[in-house]
Protein backbone atom coordinates (compact mmCIF):
# COMPACT_ATOMS: atom_id res chain seq x y z
CA UNK A 1 0.00 0.00 0.00
CA UNK A 2 1.47 3.02 -0.99
CA UNK A 3 -0.99 6.01 0.33
CA UNK A 4 -3.74 6.07 3.01
CA UNK A 5 -6.27 9.04 3.61
CA UNK A 6 -7.56 9.93 6.62
CA UNK A 7 -10.30 12.40 7.33
CA UNK A 8 -8.29 14.89 10.03
CA UNK A 9 -11.03 16.44 11.95
CA UNK A 10 -13.46 13.72 14.13
CA UNK A 11 -11.27 10.94 12.46
CA UNK A 12 -7.83 11.15 14.25
CA UNK A 13 -8.29 14.47 16.17
CA UNK A 14 -11.51 15.00 18.79
CA UNK A 15 -12.08 18.60 17.52
CA UNK A 16 -15.52 18.34 19.45
CA UNK A 17 -14.81 21.10 22.32
CA UNK A 18 -13.70 23.11 19.51
CA UNK A 19 -16.56 23.15 17.29
CA UNK A 20 -19.09 23.04 20.92
CA UNK A 21 -17.39 26.24 21.55
CA UNK A 22 -17.73 28.31 18.08
CA UNK A 23 -21.59 27.22 17.97
CA UNK A 24 -21.85 29.19 21.26
CA UNK A 25 -20.21 31.39 20.67
CA UNK A 26 -22.11 32.11 17.29
CA UNK A 27 -25.43 31.65 19.41
CA UNK A 28 -23.95 34.34 22.34
CA UNK A 29 -23.35 36.40 19.33
CA UNK A 30 -27.12 36.73 18.08
CA UNK A 31 -28.32 37.16 21.72
CA UNK A 32 -28.68 33.04 22.30
CA UNK A 33 -28.65 31.06 24.54
CA UNK A 34 -25.71 28.54 24.67
CA UNK A 35 -26.51 25.00 23.95
CA UNK A 36 -24.92 21.94 26.42
CA UNK A 37 -22.10 20.04 24.85
CA UNK A 38 -24.20 16.76 24.02
CA UNK A 39 -27.17 18.75 22.32
CA UNK A 40 -24.10 20.38 19.95
CA UNK A 41 -22.38 17.38 19.73
CA UNK A 42 -25.17 15.38 18.52
CA UNK A 43 -25.81 17.75 15.48
CA UNK A 44 -22.39 16.83 14.47
CA UNK A 45 -21.61 15.04 11.11
CA UNK A 46 -23.42 16.45 8.34
CA UNK A 47 -20.86 19.43 7.51
CA UNK A 48 -21.38 22.84 8.69
CA UNK A 49 -24.91 24.04 7.04
CA UNK A 50 -26.60 21.42 8.69
CA UNK A 51 -24.45 21.59 12.06
CA UNK A 52 -25.50 25.48 11.70
CA UNK A 53 -29.53 24.84 10.78
CA UNK A 54 -29.91 22.16 13.91
CA UNK A 55 -28.11 24.88 16.30
CA UNK A 56 -29.93 27.88 15.43
CA UNK A 57 -33.44 25.88 14.55
CA UNK A 58 -36.70 27.55 15.52
CA UNK A 59 -34.87 31.19 15.89
CA UNK A 60 -35.40 33.71 13.40
CA UNK A 61 -31.11 33.93 13.40
CA UNK A 62 -30.19 34.11 9.47
CA UNK A 63 -28.59 31.09 9.10
CA UNK A 64 -25.81 31.96 6.34
CA UNK A 65 -24.55 34.77 8.89
CA UNK A 66 -24.90 32.51 11.70
CA UNK A 67 -22.80 29.94 9.42
CA UNK A 68 -20.13 32.32 8.70
CA UNK A 69 -19.66 33.61 12.02
CA UNK A 70 -19.14 29.74 13.28
CA UNK A 71 -16.70 28.75 10.72
CA UNK A 72 -14.95 32.24 10.92
CA UNK A 73 -14.82 31.63 15.04
CA UNK A 74 -13.50 28.41 14.11
CA UNK A 75 -11.02 29.20 11.75
CA UNK A 76 -9.59 31.21 14.11
CA UNK A 77 -9.49 28.75 17.06
CA UNK A 78 -8.85 25.33 15.11
CA UNK A 79 -6.99 23.27 17.93
CA UNK A 80 -7.70 25.45 21.09
CA UNK A 81 -8.93 21.94 22.61
CA UNK A 82 -8.64 19.12 20.03
CA UNK A 83 -6.35 16.27 20.71
CA UNK A 84 -5.57 13.24 19.25
CA UNK A 85 -7.78 10.36 20.22
CA UNK A 86 -5.83 7.78 22.20
CA UNK A 87 -3.85 5.33 20.26
CA UNK A 88 -3.77 7.31 16.92
CA UNK A 89 0.20 8.35 17.42
CA UNK A 90 0.93 5.30 17.89
CA UNK A 91 -1.04 3.75 14.90
CA UNK A 92 0.72 6.04 12.55
CA UNK A 93 4.06 5.52 11.27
Amino acid sequence: MKLIIFDFDGTLIDTRQDIIVAVNYARTRFGLPALDDEEITSMVGDGISSLTRRAFSGTSVDLSEAEKTIFTYYRSHPMDYARPYPEVAETLP
